[in-house]
This record gives C-alpha cells, sequence and structure tokens, in this order.
C-alpha cells in the first residue's frame, strides 16, 4: 500500500481548490433559487417586508419593520436549492456562519445582527 504525502503547498492548494468548487457550487444553488423568487413577501417572521436592498449571491436582503420596536430592520434571506444537496448544506452553514460572525462585532459600519434562523 503506497500512502501518499502532500507538502504544505500542494496541501493548501488541494484545499483551496476543494473550498473554491464547493463554493462556487454554493453560489450557483443560490442563483438559481434567487432567480425562481419573482415576488417580494410581505413579511419574513415577524417582519414586516417593506421593500428590497438588493439581491447577493447568496440571496436577497430585502428592508423590513420590527413590529415590537417599530424600527426598520435589514433582513438577509439565504436563497437555497435543495436541503440534501451538498452544496446548498455548505451554503447554509456559510451563512450561518456569517451571521454569528457579524454577530459579535460592533462597529458603526457593519449592521447589528439580531437574530438568525
Amino acid at each position: 500500500m503506497a500512502i501518499r504525502y502532500l507538502s504544505h503547498s500542494a496541501w493548501s492548494d488541494a484545499i483551496l481548490e476543494t473550498i473554491a468548487g464547493a463554493t462556487q457550487k454554493a453560489e450557483q444553488a443560490f442563483s438559481s433559487k434567487a432567480r425562481r423568487m419573482s415576488e417580494n413577501p410581505e413579511k419574513v417572521g415577524k417582519y414586516r417586508i417593506l421593500g428590497v436592498a438588493g439581491p447577493g449571491g447568496m440571496g436577497t436582503v430585502y428592508i423590513g419593520r420590527d413590529p415590537f420596536n417599530d424600527r426598520k430592520v435589514a433582513i438577509k434571506v439565504c436563497s437555497v436549492g435543495d436541503p440534501s444537496d451538498n452544496a446548498a448544506r455548505l451554503a447554509l452553514k456559510m451563512f450561518f456562519s456569517e451571521a454569528q460572525s457579524a454577530g459579535v462585532l460592533e462597529n458603526p459600519n457593519i449592521l447589528r445582527v439580531f437574530g438568525a434562523g
């Protein structure tokens, strides 16, 4: 049995190629679902939708209103395809990782994260 070892740079290149391929598949899954969404929802969870801030690679960002605090909020909706698909699962992990990472930051140039789900 032959054992193959990768040098650090070869290992790094192999990992980066794998991540790049998975990311590209995830972005394609998001884009195809976003194209199928033709109408804006009236509500997302408890938030009333006022309009669209803009589409993105992972979904759509809506402008909404929090009825409890009567404040405007930005709502990022992740558009994934079939949840059993590996690319869709990776996309959801990336979405929640982004929300969690942004949620711990306090900066006037970064929106606060109130929740994800």
